[in-house]
């Protein structure tokens, strides 16, 4: 209940908006960065309206815009370089936000998001997706002169919306796996075309067809292995786009496979929890037996050691547990790289055979792999950060230049001030 109302209380702080028709006139003043210069700041900001001006072709001069600016700040756990940048924008037929996260000065992620009204862009892109991203990608391209965005605008020209077919889930979804499910088929088309894996999918709402998401999507592949961080996408719903170009970030430290199946990954998972034990009611719990099907087997791939922007493959295997063992386990996750056969994690699991109760941890040192679990350590200070902010805010005045303190969902705030322009 405190979180939600101070989560509440934050989002009162918001930025005075700025009547914007030209880049010159965006003048952010960043008071506070952690691992990025002002400079640095303020290009990738210009870089953001220039993006909404001459790829989104969105008419500028009709919208007030507020400007936020947020930047991860590396005592939480987060990566240097990774900056967020929002524009509000807002005008008597619509309100709308435009998103940029950068990762070490270059643009990772882009999203529209509809919050009322209605848009062009929505519109026609909900009409025919596969249309609308060839316009897209070829303004992009135009924009960026990135050689491998040519490449994969070429595999989408000759697709319509009517050469679209039946593909299998297990295909678009590295962690679906048809062995223990109800096989199921998506709209979609699936191509390689050398190194490039293009993928483009319907996620169906049966209910409201006109809730439908569809996915278009281009991915790294090396020796079978499809490097999905390093990849162009589309994202396109009913109210948000999300686009994401993370091809020139990524890059590739290993597509050897020494586990080259999911047999052998499972042979090795079960061999790595003969030794696990965990404590549950002060006893140590060991000697855990698997069934001799796993739930999944997927191949996957991330980073290791510091190096972030470097991806090697990995196995991941869940085993289910012949029965239910104490505090609730049920199964056992367990990670494998790839080109080392390396076991790197054990996760103990509920569900499955096993108690609702969560599963405790184990006793082993696990490593974190996914970068998504770099947002976890921020988390522990958004109690923190937000009773800083509101201790801030109750000794804003409002003058011509507006300070403001903006709390960003993963827990980092940036203090930053906006020039009011009349």
């Amino acid at each position: 209940m405190i979180f939600v109302l101070l989560l509440s209380l934050l989002s009162s702080l918001i930025v005075h908006p700025i009547a914007c028709v030209s880049a010159s006139e965006l003048k952010v003043e960043v008071e506070q960065l952690f691992t990025i210069t002002r400079e640095e700041a303020s290009r990738l900001m210009q870089y953001g309206w220039a993006f909404i001006r001459d790829v989104f072709m969105i008419d500028v001069a009709k919208y007030n815009v507020s400007v936020r600016v947020v930047e991860a700040p590396v005592a939480f756990g987060a990566p240097a370089g990774w900056l967020d940048i929002s524009y509000e924008m807002r005008s008597a037929e619509s309100e709308l936000v435009v998103s940029f996260f950068f990762k070490g000065g270059r643009l990772a992620i882009c999203s529209f998001s509809l919050h009322s009204g209605s848009h062009p862009i929505i519109e026609e892109a909900l009409h025919n997706p596969i249309e609308w991203a060839k316009v897209f990608l070829e303004r992009y391209w135009r924009f960026t002169e990135k050689s491998y965005i040519g490449s994969m605008l070429d595999m989408l020209s000759n697709v319509r919306m009517e050469d679209l077919g039946r593909v299998k889930a297990s295909e678009f979804y590295p962690s679906y796996s048809p062995r223990h499910r109800d096989p199921i088929e998506l709209t979609g088309l699936i191509k390689t075309v050398e190194s490039v894996k293009m993928s483009i999918v319907i996620e169906p709402c049966e209910a409201y067809p006109e809730m439908n998401t569809t996915y278009i999507e281009w991915k790294y592949v090396e020796n079978c292995v499809v490097f999905r961080q390093k990849g162009v996408g589309f994202t396109i719903g009913p109210r948000d786009i999300h686009f994401s170009d993370q091809w020139d970030i990524y890059q590739v430290g290993s597509s050897k496979l020494k586990v080259s199946t999911g047999e052998e990954a499972v042979r090795i998972a079960k061999e790595a929890i003969r030794d696990l034990t965990y404590m549950s009611d002060g006893k140590l719990i060991g000697n855990l037996t698997a069934l001799n099907e796993p739930l999944y087997v997927y191949l996957d791939t991330d980073y290791r050691g510091n190096d972030i922007y470097t991806l090697y493959p990995y196995w991941e295997v869940y085993l289910c547990l012949a029965k239910a063992y104490p505090a609730g386990v049920g199964g056992v996750r367990v990670f494998i790289w790839a080109d080392t056969g390396e076991v790197f994690k054990r996760e103990l699991s509920g569900g499955y055979g096993g108690g609702g109760e969560p599963a405790p941890p184990t006793q082993e040192t696990n490593p974190q792999t996914n970068q998504q679990a770099i947002i976890i350590s921020i988390t522990t200070a958004i109690i923190l950060t937000a009773i800083a902010t509101i201790t801030i805010k109750m000794r804003l005045k409002h003058k011509t230049t507006t300070k403001m303190m903006w709390m960003h969902p993963y827990g980092y705030h940036l203090s930053i001030a906006s020039r009011v322009i009349h």
